[in-house]
């Protein structure tokens, strides 16, 4: 089995993943990570949560979440097997779809992102998955390369089906080459998880104005920078509390918050159960602190 998302990552690795076997899942387990994920039902049933919007996938449906996007998933029955591929930004570039980032398919709120219609794309994307999976499996010269272009074909899958709703065409006039604009905000939030980065930061670390960073870093990545950055120190949250016995209150203090209060009222609202439950979910080595 794969480990956690949110561990998957090394240093100076850009992606990620492989086939693995997944239990079942008697409640939804949450989870919030830096890496994009692109992930395939090969077989069996998972249920998948992205606040208030709920779907079940079978084989050949495929899920895409964004950069520190809150969301909870249970697999249904015995036998489960999927894909999943987790990569930063730069896997794929400046890489676009007629003209259209293929960040527009994750910034999209998740009812409005591309789902697999037909059964004929499922096959399709099934037949992709293992292939991908064989890559990750055995490594042959190129498989990195062979990987980049798997997950470019199931996104062209998803692209070439998707009908957004009018409300949020502006999406399509996202362009690739924002992504390299963000780049500097990205990586500045990555660096340094446990601190708050403002708004003003992130706009002079990628030398524009304000007003220009906000309505960009909002067309390019579907959120506010305010609620990535936020989401950003969640998830390192989460990561101390899976990881150390370090009480809520220190958590508080490394990561940002006011208070402990304030990050359990924010800790819930993403992840939907509170910092204990969450601790009491995931097993654990506790160093000494």
């Amino acid at each position: 089995m794969l480990p956690k998302v949110m561990d998957l990552l090394p240093a100076g690795e850009v992606m990620t993943g492989g086939l693995d076997y997944q239990p079942t899942a008697r409640e939804f387990n949450a989870d919030m990570h830096q890496p994009f994920e692109l992930g395939i039902v090969i077989r069996g049933e998972v249920d998948r949560r992205f606040g208030d919007f709920e779907v079940t996938l079978g084989p050949g449906d495929i899920w895409l979440v964004s950069a520190w996007e809150p969301h909870a998933y249970r697999w249904r029955g015995t036998g489960n097997f999927r894909l999943l591929v987790c990569f930063l930004p730069q896997f794929l570039g400046d890489e676009s779809f007629d003209d259209v980032s293929w960040l527009s398919l994750f910034a999209a709120a998740p009812a409005a992102r591309p789902w697999v219609r037909t059964d004929e794309v499922r096959r399709r994307a099934v037949s992709i998955a293992h292939e991908v999976g064989w890559e990750f499996q055995n490594t042959p010269a190129g498989w990195r390369t062979a990987v980049r272009q798997g997950v470019l074909g199931l996104l062209l899958l998803l692209f070439r089906s998707w009908e957004l709703p009018r409300e949020h065409a502006s999406l399509r006039a996202c362009r690739a080459s924002n992504l390299s604009r963000m780049a500097p905000a990205l990586d500045l939030v990555q660096s340094r998880p446990a601190r708050r980065t403002s708004l003003e930061e992130a706009a002079a670390v990628c030398s524009m104005s304000v007003t220009h960073f906000r309505f960009l870093f909002r067309q390019t990545m579907g959120t506010t920078f305010g609620i990535f950055d936020l989401r950003a120190r969640l998830s390192h949250a989460a990561r101390l509390l899976a990881h150390t016995n370090l009480p809520l209150k220190a958590i508080s203090e490394q990561t940002g918050f006011v208070d402990h209060s304030h990050l359990h009222r924010a800790f819930v609202k993403a992840y939907g159960c509170t910092p204990g439950r969450y601790r009491e979910q995931h097993e654990r080595e506790v160093p000494a602190v």
